[in-house]
């Protein structure tokens, strides 16, 4: 919950000073900040100060005016599509009786939070790919202006092989083989040191 109310206000402070979505949040997140903030006047004494606190201490704080709407309606209006993939995690899947479903991808890079539409013939792959590590998404991906990804269309979804794990025994007193040439970690570091 603290990590939500952190980049809500996180995301309103930016907001307050670009034309664009805010890190972590989605297009629909921008639309409800947006809402939030039309009613605000467009100075600091007719707008809203927001603060979040952790143990009494304030540890994200924003001041939003009428200007966090403006930025954000910037930024979800213009629209570019293009054909393209993300790579990433698939989380947060919605279906629904009457609607197509719907899931967001983490991506890999960036950090993007991106909402991905899926259609009935992507079914079988949707929940093949689900909550695994790491997946590609293939589609119609639509920017806003600033070339922020807004949502996918998918068209594909190709699971990728996940990156190789150390197991907890591997990692024993911070020791890995392979990382030292096969030496124990004494050895190891006196051959760095010059043998002293």
């Amino acid at each position: 919950m603290e990590r939500v109310l952190r980049t809500a206000v996180a995301g309103l402070g930016e907001a307050e000073t670009a034309e664009r979505i805010p890190t972590g949040w989605t297009a629909r997140a921008a639309s409800l900040g947006q809402q939030v903030a039309r009613s605000l006047g467009a100075s600091p004494d007719v707008g809203m100060f927001v603060a979040v606190r952790a143990d009494g201490v304030e540890v994200r704080t924003a001041e939003v005016t009428q200007r966090t709407a403006f930025n954000l309606q910037a930024a979800t209006r213009a629209r570019l599509r293009t054909f393209g993939s993300r790579r990433g995690r698939l989380s947060g899947l919605v279906e629904g009786k009457h609607r197509r479903p719907r899931a967001v991808l983490r991506t890999e890079v960036g950090g993007e939070v991106i909402p991905v539409y899926f259609g009935d013939d992507l079914d079988t792959e949707l929940r093949r790919a689900w909550r695994r590590d790491r997946v590609e998404v293939t589609g119609e991906i639509t920017e806003n202006a600033q070339g922020q990804v807004v949502q996918v269309r998918a068209t594909e979804i190709e699971l990728l092989p996940t990156e190789p794990q150390l197991s907890d025994d591997e990692l024993r007193a911070g020791f890995w083989p392979d990382m030292t040439g096969g030496q124990d970690a004494v050895d190891y570091v006196e051959a760095l040191r010059g043998g002293n």
